[in-house]
């Protein structure tokens, strides 16, 4: 199963399998369930992908999601964009975490989360550069404090042949 989402793909990787009683599908669950840029960059390192994929813009820069760094990295994403101008920004969590931003009680922690290293890497982008988040939250995340959209990684690419 090809997972766009990382939230959702860690949910099925790690948490549905503990929910299911017959073993055997547990654990074909926890391996059989990948983000789509780990599959992809799969296939091309096994030969099986006749084209190459290259960013849209001039310049990129990814914010990888907490769960998609946790559990499968960045390092797929960032392989089958090889060669191109791709930065990722060191950052950690967004400070969003699924609803954790959205609630009154959390929403300064959430943005001094996001303010220590993401939201001013954000701003402080070239005109015309593309950023990737996988994560919706993410993406609502950056919006909300920066005024700046982020996409998720399959809408900024291309193929190239």
């Amino acid at each position: 199963m090809v997972v766009c989402e990382p939230s959702c793909a860690s949910a099925l990787n790690d948490d549905l399998s503990d929910l299911i009683e017959d073993e055997a599908l547990a654990q074909r669950l926890k391996t059989g369930v990948l983000m789509i840029d780990v599959f992809l960059h799969q296939e091309m390192e096994a030969g099986r992908l006749e084209y190459t994929l290259e960013p849209q813009a001039e310049y990129t820069f990814i914010h990888g999601h907490c769960h998609q760094k946790a559990l499968y990295g960045t390092q797929s994403m960032m392989g089958l964009l090889s060669g191109a101008r791709v930065q990722e920004i060191p950052s950690g969590c967004c400070g969003m975490a699924g609803a954790f931003g959205y609630e009154k009680e959390h929403y300064e922690i959430s943005e001094q989360i996001g303010e220590q290293v993401l939201f001013p890497a954000v701003r402080q982008m070239e005109e015309g550069a593309t950023l990737i988040a996988c994560g919706v939250s993410c993406r609502q995340q950056i919006r909300h404090f920066t005024g700046k959209e982020a996409v998720h990684w399959v809408e900024a690419i291309k193929v190239k042949e």
